[in-house]
């Protein structure tokens, strides 16, 4: 019997300086085994984790409550939200005190994201603007809402600026909290200075009982931008250490259109995140007071529409700053 076939002989190995050729070339092999099977296993487990995270966000952006919206349900037409479109979402808020039904908060807002995902902004109209509400003359604009829900909304929306409203979302002002406590609180400019505004103060400040429905809209459009920025400047939406936390509050204080699919309400929510704060516009339909009543300027109003249509928000606030929303609220 060869050498090479013998059991291990201590006296065969004396005066070795160390293993022969053959097993240097063994360990090397099996060294290279192990490092690919660590390799693979490693992006086994990164695949796995990935595929997780995926099914964890489809699952919250899925869970968000929806709701039948006539006037988009009908208008058979494509979606935005994908890259080279435009998307347009009408979003009103709600308060909601415990065992009681819903009302209007007063806030009506367009947020608009321009086709390259890159900017886009917010354009608040006043809820007591008269406008013509279809089927109800010339009203306040919130009476849309209480006179034939979202629908009637988007419809009167729709008929005022000549913006093509893709969704509706509603805003639960109770659930707000949630999401300031989730992104860690949110920094508010107030007369008296910059204050750090956890849930619960920050629904107190945009809910105080002693303001008139200018103040309160204003205080609800600064919070919004406050939790807006925050979630851009941070990438709280794009980070997977924060992500989870963040959209699981997003989705409970949301309830939007049934057409909302969740492939859309996550490339909303991923232009958002990656939207930075001067890429943001904030602005107010501009209007005055005649005779008692809200009035929409006309003038300046149609080139607001228009800008949104246009993806020029930014533009438009540079020509008419008065008409941005203010950074310090009473």
């Amino acid at each position: 019997m060869s050498d090479a076939h013998r059991p291990h002989d201590p006296v065969a190995g004396q005066g070795s300086t160390g293993p022969g050729p053959d097993r240097k070339q063994k360990k090397r092999r099996r060294r290279r085994r192990v490092a690919l099977w660590s390799f693979a296993s490693l992006l086994a487990l990164a695949g796995l984790t990935v595929a997780a995270g995926y099914a964890v966000v489809n699952h919250l952006a899925g869970s968000i409550a929806r709701i039948h919206v006539a006037r988009l349900e009908a208008a058979g037409k494509p979606a935005g939200g994908p890259a080279g479109q435009a998307m347009n979402v009408l979003i009103t808020g709600q308060e909601q005190a415990p065992g009681s039904m819903g009302r209007p908060s007063g806030l009506i807002m367009i947020l608009h994201i321009n086709a390259d995902q890159q900017a886009g902004g917010a354009v608040s109209i006043h809820p007591l603007a008269m406008v013509q509400v279809p089927g109800h003359g010339r009203t306040e604009l919130q009476n849309a809402l209480v006179f034939g829900g979202p629908s009637l909304l988007v419809q009167t929306v729709e008929q005022l600026t000549s913006v093509t409203l893709d969704h509706y979302a509603r805003i639960d002002l109770p659930h707000v909290a949630n999401v300031v406590d989730a992104i860690g609180g949110v920094d508010i400019q107030t007369p008296s200075g910059t204050v750090h505004f956890d849930g619960a103060g920050a629904l107190s400040y945009a809910r105080d009982p002693s303001l008139d429905e200018e103040g309160r809209v204003l205080r609800q459009s600064s919070l919004i931008r406050a939790v807006m920025r925050k979630i851009a400047r941070q990438h709280l939406l794009t980070n997977p250490a924060t992500m989870f936390g963040v959209l699981n509050a997003l989705t409970s204080m949301l309830t939007v259109d049934s057409n909302f699919t969740t492939s859309e309400l996550l490339a909303l929510a991923k232009a958002l995140g990656g939207l930075s704060s001067s890429a943001g516009t904030f602005v107010s339909a501009p209007y005055s007071t005649v005779g008692g009543q809200i009035v929409l300027d006309p003038g300046i109003s149609r080139q607001l529409w228009a800008a949104i249509r246009q993806d020029s928000l930014a533009a438009f606030a540079q020509k008419y700053p008065s008409t941005v929303t203010p950074e310090v609220v009473p």
